[in-house]
């Protein structure tokens, strides 16, 4: 129970409107048994639906707006829950005198409050509910545009400094259907999560990446990304134990390296591929593996797949000498 009133003050922030509408959608749908003020939560709601009687009130004050507010409101909820004043500028269709005016007055009727003014001036939705209602009364055409105008907004605004927004530039991307460019900024969030270690989030990223792969053209640059989505999943993977999953996607990834010539992915990948064979005791293939990663290495000057390769060769034939109880012969 204190889990669904936590759950309830924070999405409904705090309004007592929405806090009796959602209660009450509780009661009607028996998640809540008792009486007023005394109710008992049978279960647990999988998710927090606004209820109809919310989701009125609010679609209706918003289809009150100007044309300039609406068309203004609709673009923020489309930006997400902070608004940058800069990205807003570039896809909130009006400008100038006329967007500080509708920002003015949506602040005015409390649907958006400024949230931040360093270091740039971020606006944010008074209440989560009027950002739901208001994105989904978007058509699926004008949010996917819109979704697509931010990425290229926030790729311009943010050149040199993308990591920080990948995981909102790689939903902009998603739905805006700009499958390329979705999959690298996924790559990138994913690596973002690697490194504070969520381990989980770091694989939903290239999870969705490789599906999207799937969608793009059969080009060398789009088999480049495929084999780079691979690579990503390995060090999570590896952390996880789950050597039959990187197994399968590092030889997937081998197959797309040949056919495309792509000798210095070719490099990286056998060196990813020598790794759980060598884990596995299959010292022979391992080794081979190393040592064709390590030529490859040496041949296109590619450092990463030179010391790797020649680490693992090392590594290997101390195992093999170690194993047989004599020296190799490698």
């Amino acid at each position: 129970m204190a889990d669904l009133k936590q759950s309830i003050l924070a999405r409904t922030q705090g309004n007592p409107l929405f806090i009796e509408e959602m209660v009450q959608h509780f009661v009607e749908n028996r998640t809540l048994v008792g009486v007023r003020g005394a109710y008992e939560c049978r279960r647990e709601p999988a998710r927090l639906d606004v209820p109809g009687t919310v989701h009125a009130v609010l679609a209706a004050r918003i289809d009150r707006l100007g044309a300039d507010d609406k068309r203004v409101l609709q673009a923020a909820a489309v930006v997400g829950k902070r608004i940058p004043l800069p990205v807003l500028e570039e896809i909130g269709e009006v400008t100038g005198t006329v967007l500080r005016d509708a920002l003015a007055r949506l602040t005015r009727t409390e649907f958006l409050h400024e949230a931040s003014l360093f270091p740039e001036i971020e606006y944010a939705f008074k209440h989560a509910l009027t950002h739901e209602v208001t994105y989904a009364g978007l058509l699926h055409d004008r949010r996917r545009q819109l979704h697509a105008g931010a990425l290229g907004a926030m790729e311009r605004l943010y050149a040199g400094r993308l990591s920080g927004h990948s995981e909102a530039l790689a939903g902009h991307a998603i739905q805006g259907e700009v499958w390329d460019r979705a999959a690298d900024h996924l790559l990138e969030a994913s690596s973002q999560a690697f490194v504070q270690g969520a381990l989980a989030r770091s694989l939903e990223a290239t999870e969705r990446a490789l599906e999207l792969c799937g969608r793009l053209p059969e080009t060398a640059s789009n088999a480049a990304c495929a084999i780079d989505v691979r690579l990503a999943m390995y060090a999570p993977l590896l952390m996880r134990g789950d050597l039959a999953r990187i197994l399968v996607l590092i030889e997937q990834a081998e197959a797309l390296a040949r056919a495309t010539g792509d000798r210095l992915r070719l490099g990286r990948v056998l060196c990813r591929l020598a790794g759980p064979r060598w884990v596995l005791g299959e010292y022979a293939s391992a080794l081979e593996l190393a040592q064709v990663a390590h030529a490859i290495g040496c041949d296109i000057d590619d450092l990463e797949s030179r010391l790797t390769g020649a680490m693992l060769m090392g590594v290997i034939r101390f195992q093999r000498g170690a194993t047989a109880g004599r020296p190799s012969r490698c």
